[in-house]
């Protein structure tokens, strides 16, 4: 089992403060959910840890998909200038350029390794980040 900690660990420091938010929104939603159930029919830590790391995986997969799009968006406003694209340090930001599908790319590759796709379906689904935690605690509580 991927221990939220362990996920966390690897990540930039900007991206820790992401998921934490998404960690705690998570944790928060269900303790105001069971807050009137006995603590055995609470869920368990294993269960929620694994409800927590399915949320983060899934806000981090969101944030690199948008920032694939806010790189597209930026070259064509760049190329609307007649300028190519910009550059951020070292990495150059055209049209087609691996720099702009960087997001998509690490995102397909989150994918692939968390290999649940249902999961993803599931988030994929929903309206509102507060929905997508509902429905994934339903689909984990009740199946």
């Amino acid at each position: 089992m991927i221990l939220l900690n362990d996920l966390v660990k690897g990540l930039p420091p900007t991206l820790r403060t992401r998921v934490a938010w998404g960690s705690h929104y998570v944790a928060e939603y269900v303790k105001e959910r069971e807050k009137d159930l006995p603590v055995r029919r609470r869920m368990e830590r294993d269960k929620l840890n694994a409800l927590q790391v399915i949320f983060t995986v899934w806000l981090l997969e969101r944030f690199l998909r948008d920032g694939t799009r806010a790189a597209e968006q930026a070259v064509s406003a760049f190329a609307e200038l007649r300028t190519p694209g910009f550059q951020i340090g070292k990495a150059a930001f055209t049209e087609g350029s691996e720099e702009v599908k960087n997001g998509e790319r690490l995102a397909d590759g989150l994918r692939a390794v968390i290999a649940a796709p249902e999961w993803f379906a599931l988030l994929d689904r929903a309206e509102t980040v507060a929905k997508a935690v509902e429905a994934a605690y339903e689909e984990l509580r009740y199946g």
